[in-house]
């Protein structure tokens, strides 16, 4: 870009430099028309003016007149030519025709004669410029044995003039083709200027172009980006700085790197043992609720049960002998309840051991899940204050591949926990189902009160029991969901809860595992659930 400016502003002054001097030429053209013609008029007069003063002197007005006019008219741009005397007569003409006439003598004419120098006058009429020049003589003179004397004071005596015509055509073509001349070497200069400006430009500015494409890549960012550096001068020291410039970036460039990657992986190391210590304080703080749940609960709903075995069993040996055999069956019963219900206890916090730790072993067997339903009814059946209780399903026996032991806790943890929350009168219905022939879904609704709205966000946690007074007083570990969660996970199944407008609904969906249908079971495994009904 500045390349070409500047060859555009070399140009433009060669330009302007050659139209000043081209202008000047044209505006001064009629001098220079006047000194051509005064120029070429001298040349042409001096050439001839002694022949015709010879001439004219020894009276010879034929042939060496004639001779000077034939000399003047070999001269191209020579129109006329006319010698005339003192008194003028023309004693010679270009124009035969008009030899033996006497010119008027004009008062140019007189001084013509008068003038030691070419006299120039400006013939409009005939398109021509007249030259004149006096034809003068010696002072004193030899004519033979006899040497004439001019009168004193005198050194010349005027002779003749002699008249010279050119055609004004003739002297402008000269003068036009000079000014071509001039024109075309102004032209030339200017080329030539141009080209020499061009190449002069082109060994400064290119060093100057590469710098500023190396920059641009430098700007693009790349860092290798060099110079090549031609020259000494300022340019060349720019173009050094430059590459000293890209060489110390790159360096930069690189320590600053390396130090990025360390201190990305101090930070990543950083942030690592944070999240692990995030998750550790986390662990550690759910171990804690854990550790205090279990204690509240070991507090309380271990205690109560064994306080109700030492209460009836000191009362058996203390009162002995009173005791009537059906008091003494009823104390045995009560004990047996509570020993059964610790036991219950004992064993989910067993089982929610195992499956933390990932014991947890899985037996599958061709189980027959409606059977197994009726079971699990009749046992729940046999507790104090139960609801009532009924099995719905559309098929007279339901088989699938399952861990029967796992399958039955499960029933027996979601059932027995809606059962703590349903009035006596009211119903818990089981109800088995297949989708597609290949899951086994299994509701468990219930008639109660639901489930509170502040033990949703925790109701499969261990210990999550709900807080308001009324609950408080149900009977458990809170053991039961989460460990059920966690069996129906381990079978590859899911589990979810929901209110409905009377009660809640347990929904476990598990994989039925093999295909079986009623028709391919034993007779003898096929009857053996009906004595559950």
């Amino acid at each position: 870009m500045i390349g070409r400016r500047f060859i555009a502003l070399a140009i433009v002054m060669v330009g302007v430099a050659g139209s000043v001097v081209a202008g000047l030429f044209v505006r001064h053209a009629g001098e220079i028309i006047q000194e051509q013609i005064e120029h070429r008029g001298r040349i042409l007069l001096q050439a001839v003016a002694k022949q015709a003063m010879e001439a004219i002197r020894h009276g010879d007005f034929g042939a060496g007149l004639e001779g000077v006019v034939r000399s003047l008219k070999l001269d191209p741009d020579v129109d006329i030519a006319i010698v005339v005397d003192s008194e003028g007569n023309i004693l010679a003409h270009s124009d035969e025709k008009k030899k033996g006439s006497k010119l008027f003598l004009s008062l140019w004419d007189q001084d013509v004669m008068k003038s030691a120098v070419p006299m120039i006058r400006h013939d409009k009429s005939n398109a021509r410029y007249i030259i004149g020049m006096a034809i003068q003589g010696p002072r004193s003179f030899r004519e033979g044995d006899i040497e004439l004397m001019l009168p004193t004071g005198q050194s010349a005596i005027s002779l003749g003039a002699i008249y010279v015509g050119l055609s004004e055509a003739k002297i402008r073509e000269h003068i036009n083709q000079t000014i071509l001349f001039v024109a075309a070497s102004l032209g030339a200069i200017v080329l030539g200027a141009s080209v020499i400006v061009a190449l002069f430009t082109k060994r400064i500015v290119r060093p100057l172009h590469d710098l500023n494409r190396a920059t641009q890549e430098l700007a693009g960012g790349n860092l290798n980006a060099q110079v090549k550096v031609a020259s000494e001068d300022e340019v060349g020291q720019l173009a050094t700085s430059f590459n000293k410039m890209t060489k110390r970036l790159r360096e930069t460039t690189i320590s600053k790197n390396q130090l990025e990657s360390i201190v990305e992986q101090k930070t990543k190391a950083i942030k690592d043992a944070n999240e692990t210590l995030l998750e550790t304080n986390m662990e550690l703080k759910r171990l804690q609720e854990l550790e205090s749940n279990f204690v509240s609960m070991a507090s309380h709903e271990l205690r109560t049960p064994l306080t109700s075995i030492s209460g009836f069993t000191t009362l058996m040996l203390k009162y002995a002998e009173r005791l009537t055999k059906e008091q003494m069956t009823n104390y045995l019963n009560a004990i047996v309840a509570e020993t059964a219900r610790l036991g219950r206890m004992v064993n989910e916090v067993l089982d929610l051991k195992k499956i933390q730790s990932g014991k947890i072993e899985l037996h599958v067997t061709r189980v027959d899940v409606k059977a197994l339903a009726e079971k699990v009814a009749n046992e729940l059946r046999m507790r104090p204050d139960q609801p009532h209780y009924k099995v719905l399903c559309e098929t007279q026996q339901l088989f699938a591949m399952l861990d029967e032991d796992k399958t039955k806790q499960i029933l027996i943890n979601i059932t027995g926990n809606s059962a703590k929350y349903t009035p006596v009168e009211k119903f818990v219905y089981i109800e088995l189902s297949l989708v597609n022939e290949r899951t086994l879904v299994i509701n468990i609704r219930d008639e109660g009160s639901g489930i509170p709205k502040e033990l949703w966000s925790r109701l499969f946690r261990p210990f999550a029991r709900a807080t308001d007074e009324k609950t408080r007083k149900m009977t458990g570990t809170g053991l039961g969901l989460a460990i059920t969660k966690s069996l129906v996970e381990t079978m590859g199944g899911k589990i979810r809860a929901e209110n409905l407008k009377t009660g809640a609904q347990f929904t476990v969906v598990l994989p039925r595992g093999m295909d079986l249908s009623p028709a391919q079971t034993p007779q003898k495994e096929a009857a053996a659930p009906a004595a559950h009904g």
